[in-house]
This record gives C-alpha cells, structure tokens and sequence, in this order.
C-alpha cells in the first residue's frame, strides 16, 4: 500500500533528534545512496554517441548482482521483447543505450538506494509506488512525443528522498527509539529535496533533479515536472486508490500538459496493468 500509512502531527521526535537532523538537512550531510560502480559505468557509457556494447558487457561481467537483475527485469512485461533474452551481450545489444540506462538506475534503487532498516515494509511499498509513477510517465511522455527516457527516471526517483530521511534519523538518534509516525510524517516533508540531491550525485541530468525537488509544487514549474506530478496520482489511480478521472483531468499538472479527456481516461484505463507491472518486481 502506497503511501505509508501515519498520523500527521501526532508524534514527534526527541529534541535532540530534530536539532542535530535539521543540522544535517541543512547542510546536506545525511549519507546518501551511491550508485554502483558497474551501474555508473553503464550510465557513462551509454551517455557516449560512439558507445560500446562490449564495455557494457564487460561491467555487467564484473558485477554478477547486477548482470542477474539485468537479465530478469529485461525479461519483464515492461521491457521485454518478442522472444526472452537468454545472455547478456543479447540484452545489452536488444535493450539499447535508452533501456540500458533505464535498467541501471532500476536495479540501483531495488537493490541499494530503498533501504531503511526497520522500514523495510514502507520503504518496498514506496519503491513499487515510485516503479508504477515511472512506468506512467513513460507512457504520458510518449503521447505527448516527449522524452521517454527523463519521465520514466524523474518518475523512477522521484521518492527517492524517503528512505535517505528514514536512514538518517536513524543514525542520529544513535539506537534511540523514534516514534514511526514521526519518521514517516519527515520523510514525507523532505523526500523531494533530498532526492533532488541524490539525483545531482548520480550526475543525472538537472531536468530530472528539478523534477524531483518541485514534484509536489502546487503548480509545476516545467512540462517534465508536470509529468511526474500527474503520473504521480495516476499510479494512486491504478493502484486502487479514489482518485476519479475527473480528479485527475482537474489536476495542475494534467493541464499544464494540455491533456485532452480522452487521453487521460486512455492513460486512467491504462494505469492498473503498469501498477501490476511495477509490483512484479
């Protein structure tokens, strides 16, 4: 279920947690998630106009965690092609630069970046929600023929701020007990930024970064933003929430896309099967 469920104002954290936690916020010093060296070699590589595949191949060779994710998730409904791909010199060569760069900042998330020990169950469900959010940006950018591949990572890592808050009020309070509402009612509050700044030390590009920290603007400030943000409720949608086609065609976001009724009740229909693809994963 997405989001985590809390009591906003409810509880609240030790004085002594929320000082020395504000401090870090402030001056960005909570850990953040680091991207692995093989999938970083991906990203630079496939960012190049004269890639090579075997470089690729050769980085997938020397991290078999990440070659077996790779080699499962290009044989999801949501990448896969006509016929399974067997090895990984056929997913590098079938998948491409664009779905290559995809799956490397995939299998980063699932595997390094949503993790908060002690919520694990909150933190898997807001990777499944912000997969689902990346998936139907994807499918927004490309009725409007926009980038594909910026919507589906700005939509991808747009949360990603979550488990850094939940990680770093842990390690300030140092063992002592928080209050669960507490945690997730400040995860809520600071994801965007702090996954706007884990975005810039991936080396992602800006647009994204800016997608992330403004995603919850009341009125967004860029048509990549926009994206997001719709794609956002979208997900809610598919994944069984009340959110009316109405409701989602009233959105900021759906007309700051200029989104004609028929393409989002299209887009609306579509969501619930790119929810269950996000939850296969």
């Amino acid at each position: 279920m997405y989001p985590p469920t809390f009591t906003r104002g409810l509880s609240a954290l030790p004085e002594r947690v929320e000082r020395a936690f504000s401090a870090k916020v402030e001056r960005l010093e909570l850990e953040l998630p680091v991207l692995p060296e093989a999938s970083a070699t991906i990203l630079s590589e496939t960012s190049k106009a004269d890639w090579s595949a075997a470089r690729v191949v050769e980085a997938l060779k020397r991290d078999a965690s990440l070659a077996a994710h790779l080699l499962r998730i290009a044989n999801s409904p949501a990448f896969c092609g006509a016929s399974p791909v067997a090895s990984i010199q056929q997913a590098v060569t079938r998948l491409g630069a664009s779905h290559l760069r995809q799956l490397a900042v995939v299998i980063a998330c699932e595997t390094r970046a949503f993790e908060a020990r002690g919520f694990e169950a909150e933190v898997r469900a807001v990777f499944r929600h912000s997969l689902a959010v990346g998936l139907c940006a994807r499918e927004i950018a490309r009725q409007r023929r926009a980038n594909v591949e910026a919507a589906f990572l700005a939509g991808l890592l747009h949360d990603l701020g979550w488990p850094v808050v939940v990680q770093g009020l842990a390690q300030v309070a140092a063992g002592e007990a928080l209050a669960r509402d507490a945690v997730l009612e400040r995860a809520e509050a600071l994801h965007a930024g702090l996954g706007g700044a884990v975005a810039r030390a991936w080396k992602l590009p800006e647009a994204i970064a800016m997608a992330i920290v403004n995603h919850h603007q009341a009125e967004p400030p860029d048509d990549l933003t926009a994206t997001v943000a719709f794609a956002d409720v979208l997900a809610l949608h598919g994944g069984g929430a009340q959110v009316t086609q109405e409701a989602l065609s009233a959105l900021p976001a759906t007309r700051a896309l200029n989104l004609y009724p028929d393409v989002v009740e299209g887009l609306a229909k579509q969501s619930p099967a790119l929810w269950a693809e996000a939850s296969q994963w």
